[in-house]
């Protein structure tokens, strides 16, 4: 009895997590447009990276829960990178993307690279979709229906895109944001054709992003839409997750099914759009749809992947979770003296950010500066992109809060010698502190409501990071960076 109890308990541990019916939140923070490969027993996802850099950041696993970031692909910025497409084709790892009003691939031997440097494709669209059929023959399908042709060798395009799918035609009094086909995902299955995309607008309304499915013969169409659309979809905005979309569907080593796609958080729009998976199964007439009922929302499960951890920068190698906006390169970042040194400019805004997993946080970091005078400005924000920001900020002895990237409501204080600074956000709350010695601090008389920092006020589509800023003429240094997450009750 004992040995059959034992079995039945290894049973029990070992039967992959995410064949439960519920969503499964596996990334926090901003991670737009999962695009997710297995190979044999290894999973590989990366996600739209905007303006920053490093960029493509490359994650693996092993059972689908829990993910560590190993590499990225993009060292320097060549522009905004959206969504992308992770490809493992004959021994060999690409990322189509579309950035500067073309489309980029890179390659890679590993996963963790070195990655190659981008190659042009010299074809417009977004959201690329790679398939190979049977005979070996590699196509690249873009948003609104369009495919193109590549060479053998997916480093190049042969002859001129063509309009091959309408999309799905949604009911005219569903609460969208646009039509917007978009984000084709690709697989060959049972001798067709299964194309996964997105429509009806990434963010606005609470339930405009869906995913609807089409199957066809041939690699070019005609295409024909399933019955089951859209697949999956927010239907109501009372559900935890809004406009889910853009998803892709995979399978694990035992035949098991899944779909991973993106999402907002209820009325957490600001945090970006974040990472779920959930189990899918194929029907009897040839299709696939989700376990539960597409109109009955399941509990989440959130696994946390994303963790800040403290930084006193002892070390040229930066922790993985940093990203800088506004440099070109690495080459631009110092470390000197455990110090991570950023140099301004004139008229250009740069910010060293981390995607923060938490809506509840406090961090704390310490700012100086090789100068005092009022030529640069400088401090320690949520940051949104370089004309939205909010938080404390200095320019030579004064000290104020920020609004929007400008001086906002609340006095002007005398910095002196203020050097530790600290950000308490709690849910859309933001109170700001300040110390001398890192241990006795000041708040801020005024605190702020940053709600309105997010795609549907300003565009963008990016998130709240925390991080630190910079313009003008001088040198920022960094220390001392601290972060504590927090899980309150509601």
């Amino acid at each position: 009895m004992k040995r059959i109890r034992l079995i039945l308990l290894l049973f029990i541990f070992t039967v992959p997590l995410v064949q439960s019916q519920k969503i499964w939140h596996i990334f926090g923070g901003d991670h737009a447009d999962p695009t997710i490969i297995r190979v044999d027993k290894d999973y590989y996802m990366t996600f739209c990276s905007y303006n920053y850099v490093p960029g493509l950041q490359i994650y693996h696993s092993k059972n689908l829960k829990d993910w560590t970031m190993i590499g990225y692909a993009l060292k320097k910025y060549i522009g905004d990178i959206w969504s992308p497409e992770l490809v493992y084709l004959d021994q060999k790892y690409y990322i189509y993307f579309p950035a500067n009003g073309t489309n980029y691939v890179v390659t890679a031997d590993k996963p963790e690279g070195p990655w190659s440097d981008p190659v042009d494709l010299k074809t417009n669209g977004i959201d690329p979709g790679h398939i190979i059929t049977p005979e070996g023959d590699r196509y690249l399908y873009f948003n609104n229906g369009w495919v193109t042709k590549l060479t053998p060798d997916g480093l190049a395009t042969v002859g001129k895109k063509t309009k091959v799918y309408d999309g799905w035609p949604i009911p005219n009094d569903w609460i969208i944001e646009c039509f917007c086909l978009e984000s084709p995902k690709l697989i060959f299955k049972d001798g067709l054709y299964f194309m996964t995309s997105a429509q009806g607008g990434t963010a606005g309304p609470s339930t405009s992003h869906m995913v609807v499915s089409a199957r066809s013969e041939n690699v070019l169409g005609p295409w024909e839409n399933s019955a089951y659309n859209p697949v999956l979809r927010s239907w109501s905005p009372n559900e935890e997750w809004w406009s889910k979309g853009h998803g892709t569907i995979f399978d694990d080593p035992k035949g098991n099914w899944y779909i991973v796609y993106h999402a907002y958080r209820h009325n957490e729009i600001n945090r970006g759009r974040q990472v779920l998976i959930e189990p899918i199964k194929w029907t009897s007439d040839g299709w696939f749809r989700l376990k539960r009922k597409p109109t009955e929302e399941p509990s989440t499960v959130d696994y946390q992947n994303i963790k800040l951890v403290n930084d006193s920068f002892n070390t040229v190698v930066l922790k993985p979770q940093w990203q800088f906006a506004g440099i070109k390169d690495l080459g631009e970042i110092v470390v000197v003296d455990g110090e991570l040194n950023i140099g301004s400019v004139k008229n250009k805004v740069k910010a060293m950010v981390a995607n923060t997993p938490d809506v509840n946080f406090d961090a704390t970091i310490k700012l100086t500066t090789d100068s005092d005078n009022d030529s640069l400005e400088y401090g320690f924000v949520l940051y949104y992109d370089d004309k939205n920001y909010t938080g404390i900020g200095m320019n030579g002895d004064n000290m104020y809060a920020l609004d929007w990237g400008e001086k906002g409501k609340g006095p002007d204080l005398n910095k002196e010698g203020y050097t530790f600074f600290r950000l308490i956000r709690r849910m859309n709350d933001l109170q700001m502190a300040f110390s001398k010695d890192g241990e006795s601090w000041l708040y801020y008389p005024t605190s702020r409501e940053v709600s309105g920092y997010q795609h549907n006020v300003v565009h963008g589509f990016k998130n709240l990071k925390v991080g630190v800023f910079c313009k003008g003429e001088g040198v920022l240094k960094i220390d001392d960076f601290s972060y504590q997450g927090y899980i309150l009750k509601q």
